[in-house]
């Protein structure tokens, strides 16, 4: 039985999200992607208004100004706020990219990735995130997502508690605990 709902840009985020968020928040979740932030916001706000059940929308900002990326988030809430009530869904913008979680700590990079990044690289991953792992990726001749994955999979629990700490995650699992023990109570 799906609890909630979580909708990314990309097949990639929700694989990100999958195996970084814990997975007693995520086993009873339905899990969909839209390319584009306007097609995320349609598909959230239809399954506001016809499953009624709690949507975790994630969308990238593609920008480093901190303005624009409160716009994108107001504008969201806005949007979904004229199907369902606020305490319904939660919105996080992350800026520039959902990959920029893997950028607060370069020993747990270094870790995770099996790679020591170099000053100029880890100045551009903050930038640029996925743009860097995706080189990295390639340099081993894998697809993207399926090495991300594979990464993240083989990660110590002790690193992945590391990323859930961060705050646009810690932002997703409040959102996710608090709907989930409430849909399931009911």
């Amino acid at each position: 039985m799906t609890h909630a709902y979580i909708i990314t840009e990309a097949e990639t985020d929700s694989e990100i999200l999958k195996a970084v968020l814990p997975e007693m928040l995520t086993q009873d979740v339905t899990w969909g992607s839209s390319q584009g932030r306007y097609g995320i916001q349609s598909l959230a706000s239809t399954l506001l208004a016809t499953r009624q059940k709690p949507v975790l929308v994630v969308l990238d900002s593609d920008t480093l100004d901190t303005a624009t990326t409160h716009e994108i988030q107001n504008a969201t809430e806005a949007l979904l706020g004229r199907v369902a009530p606020a305490e319904k869904f939660h919105v996080t913008v992350v800026m520039p990219e959902l990959e920029t979680i893997f950028f607060e700590d370069r020993a747990l990079f270094a870790r995770i990735f099996e790679h020591e990044p170099t000053a100029l690289e880890w100045e551009s991953g903050k930038y640029a995130p996925k743009q860097l792992l995706v080189q990295l990726a390639r340099a081993e001749n894998q697809p993207y997502t399926a090495w991300i994955v594979e990464r993240l999979q083989r990660a110590q629990p002790a690193e992945l508690a590391r990323l859930r700490d961060q705050a646009a995650i810690q932002g997703m699992r409040d959102f996710l605990a608090s709907n989930i023990i409430v849909t399931t109570q009911e």
